[in-house]
């Protein structure tokens, strides 16, 4: 499945979610609002993410920052995912009609749910594997300046896995030719480039000899200032959450906290 296709599908899926939301909001009031916050915390980060992913994609960019912290908290949501279908496909194999009221058939809702996180698990799972051909592998931030390429010895031992790391070459290529179809390719072949290491027939366009180069790594904040320490405290609280129930203060306490802390450093990360 392309990416096209896995973002359109992932965005449907999850409106879908968010109208059952919605839904139990009306019918159950406050207690709609707790039963799903989990649900509706990790379809709301997949939701961000995809669509970071979707502009990076589209305007052939880079990593960035906040792409990175939101992969990694749709890591936890798809892991979560997988968990909520287990249960429910253990409660659809274990059921016993015992006559409780408690006891309740699994109806067609549970079999869309579980069909629902199935699509989920997988979408995100082709989601990452087309980040990785696409955009390639984390990179460090760095800061850069105007240098100018005396020799091309860095460019000749870089490496060229990825669409993205060929298409970097070509931009200073004076072979270089834009297609309105299908965007910057081959002037030589007509075609995108599919060169795993250095291009032979490169030639450096002169109006592109000045190009960014590394000058020094930024500084990263530490734990208590990263995702990495909003992220722990929002799994504390859905574990203390969990164990005690949403009656427990704690838990919600820990839980509001660790989302808006985790919301707080994806904002000041996208700046």
């Amino acid at each position: 499945m392309n990416w096209r296709h896995t973002y359109l599908l992932t965005i449907v899926i999850l409106s879908l979610f968010w109208a059952a939301v919605v839904k139990d909001i009306f019918i159950f009031g406050v207690f709609g609002v707790t039963s799903n916050m989990f649900l509706l915390t990790a379809t709301v980060v997949h939701f961000l993410y995809v669509r970071k992913l979707n502009k990076a994609i589209s305007n052939e960019g880079s990593f960035t920052k906040p792409i990175r912290n939101l992969e990694y908290v749709t890591y936890v949501a798809t892991g979560l995912y997988v968990i909520w279908a287990l249960l429910i496909l253990y409660r659809i194999l274990t059921f016993k009609d015992t006559g409780n009221w408690y006891d309740m058939a699994p109806s067609i809702y549970t079999y869309i749910y579980l069909l629902g996180y199935a699509a989920l698990v997988y979408l995100a799972i082709n989601t990452f594997r087309i980040r990785k051909e696409k955009l390639g592998q984390y990179i460090q931030v760095v800061e850069t300046v105007p240098v100018v390429y005396d020799d091309l010895n860095h460019l000749k031992h870089a490496s060229y896995q990825t669409e993205q790391q060929r298409l970097a070459l070509c931009k200073l290529c004076a072979n270089r030719r834009l297609d309105m179809e299908v965007g910057m390719v081959c002037g030589l072949h007509g075609s995108k480039p599919q060169f795993n290491t250095y291009c032979d027939s490169f030639q450096i366009d002169k109006s592109q000899r000045a190009a960014a180069m590394p000058k020094g790594v930024v500084k990263q904040p530490g734990f208590f200032g990263s995702w990495k320490s909003a992220l722990l405290m929002s799994l504390l609280g859905f574990l203390r959450a969990g164990l005690k129930g949403m009656d427990d203060p704690m838990g919600i306490i820990f839980l509001l906290l660790g989302l808006s802390w985790l919301l707080l450093v994806f904002i000041r990360s996208d700046k």
